[in-house]
């Protein structure tokens, strides 16, 4: 990830990290941690009950599915130091093999410069 004036970071977990297993079901997924020069952190998800929503005028099952996140890494320079942590709720259609709506608040903090954000994208198209 670059961001202005040519800074850097790179982070690779340095293994696999089992986000989800299919078919879906109910279920909370053990704390993945990793830690190595790049950065660290840690992720969990749990899949909660399955659920009923209206999309555009549709409705879908789905698994909703709550992943806690938090990363940290030093620049490539080893100048600058960014966090970041974030909640994110998703509904995801095993039906359609697609997510239909997420809901993903986090912190970001690079040095001593913190930044809030929401987002919540929702599918506005699918197949007949």
């Amino acid at each position: 990830m670059s961001i202005g004036g040519g800074v850097e970071f790179h982070c690779r977990p340095g293994s696999e990290i089992e986000l989800l297993r299919f078919p879906l079901r109910p279920e909370r997924y053990p704390l993945r941690q990793w830690r190595n020069e790049q950065c660290s952190g840690a992720i969990r998800s749990t899949v909660h009950e399955f659920v009923g929503i209206t999309v555009d005028q549709r409705r879908w099952r789905v698994a909703r599915i709550v992943t806690r996140a938090r990363i940290e890494m030093t620049s490539t320079d080893g100048e600058h130091r960014l966090r970041n942590s974030y909640t994110e709720t998703s509904w995801f259609s095993p039906e359609l093999g697609k997510e239909l709506q997420r809901d993903r608040s986090g912190v970001s903090e690079l040095d001593e410069y913190e930044n809030n954000s929401r987002v919540v994208p929702v599918l506005r198209d699918y197949p007949d």
